[in-house]
């Protein structure tokens, strides 16, 4: 099926006088703006046969009144039944986005907590003495250990005190946990959350996305 802006387009139930009035109105505007040919009723006279090409009224009159029998005959098919399903669809799939938006945003919102929870217990340290000592803290052969609380470093500032990932060094690098331990403590010491530049600690952020 066509829709009535679509048949309106096409001219398929517009009248003969109708088509004329309407080409010699296209061919005189496009003349005007510099288009079209050099003869308005040329230009208007192959709209017209352009038209006619898609209009109703083109066709033989025993196929015309087929037509009109065949629409009486599936009205409620064609102007009932599949209007109503199109739009029973468009509204399925409508609620299914809006299922998908909100079960995406719970996801996110579970997310951030239990990351929130996860980092909770890591105390930032905040001068680069104390980033020495937290180093030094583990045994010498422990080099995954120091790696993990070097990276445990830059995770929670990053997602508890929301500092710029860009202004802290690379979590991971080449040559294992040894030699990541050893790059981080050199890096870390940044302006971010060391002395005293780090921000108030945030309240933990809700595990169910805020109504809107």
């Amino acid at each position: 099926m066509i829709g009535v802006g679509h048949a309106k387009a096409l001219k398929a139930f517009t009248t003969d006088g109708d088509k004329a009035q309407k080409a010699a109105q296209t061919a005189r505007k496009r003349s005007r703006c510099g288009g079209g040919s050099s003869s308005v009723e040329a230009d208007a006279a192959a709209l017209v046969a352009k038209w006619d090409v898609t209009s109703f009224f083109s066709l033989p009159p025993q196929q015309r009144w087929r037509v009109i029998k065949d629409v009486q005959h599936r009205y409620k098919e064609l102007c009932v039944d599949d209007p109503k399903q199109r739009l029973e669809a468009h509204d399925e799939a409508a609620v299914g986005r809006l299922q998908d938006a909100r079960r995406d945003e719970t996801n996110k919102a579970r997310n951030r907590w239990l990351i929130y929870k996860n980092l909770e217990p890591i105390i930032p340290v905040t001068t680069p003495a104390d980033l020495e000592a937290l180093y030094s803290s583990f045994a010498h052969e422990d080099d995954a250990g120091r790696d993990n609380a070097m990276i445990d470093q830059i995770s929670v500032r990053v997602h508890i005190y929301s500092a710029p990932a860009k202004d802290l060094p690379n979590m991971h690098g080449a040559g294992g946990h040894k030699i990541n331990a050893e790059r981080l403590l050199l890096e870390l010491p940044t302006p971010v959350g060391f002395d005293g530049a780090l921000s108030p600690k945030p309240k933990a952020p809700s595990p169910c996305p805020a109504r809107k």
